[in-house]
């Protein structure tokens, strides 16, 4: 939530420093301060669920994960308009950090639809969840804080 958070106060920022960019920063800041309201509510789970029950395709807590079907769209606009914010004002270092932090989301979001598998898993492997868990939250951070820290 706290690294959501900084994204947006970060492209927030950016947003009243960079003319040019003002609109696409500002609807970035809009959509990170969403997702940082959204890690705590959990909209994104309970439209899962509500798309599962609806289409009938996926049905109880594994229906949470159909959030990435919904969210999938908007992330990746999100991801291009970054894209060509840091390549019209940012150096090759900062660059690189930005696609490390992007990486890091991927990665995040991959372990969460693997999470699926792993909870289903259960029984004596029950740990394995924890662990994905673990590295989706860690992976989810690290990739927000770089993205939020990015010269």
């Amino acid at each position: 939530m706290a690294a959501f958070f900084a994204a947006a106060v970060a492209a927030f920022l950016c947003a009243t420093a960079i003319p040019a960019w003002r609109l696409r920063l500002a609807l970035l800041a809009a959509w990170f301060a969403f997702l940082s309201l959204d890690d705590v509510v959990e909209v994104h789970e309970r439209l899962g669920i509500r798309l599962g029950n609806a289409t009938g395709l996926v049905g109880g807590e594994e229906a949470g994960r159909l959030w990435v079907v919904v969210y999938l769209p908007v992330m990746a606009v999100s991801l291009v308009m970054l894209l060509r914010v840091a390549r019209s004002v940012c150096s090759a270092q900062a660059r690189r950090l930005l696609h490390g932090g992007l990486v890091e989301i991927g990665a995040a979001v991959a372990a969460e639809v693997v999470g699926a598998w792993t909870r289903r898993v259960g029984g004596s492997l029950g740990w394995l969840y924890d662990v994905n868990v673990a590295v989706e939250e860690a992976a989810e951070s690290a990739g927000w804080l770089l993205v939020a820290t990015t010269p």
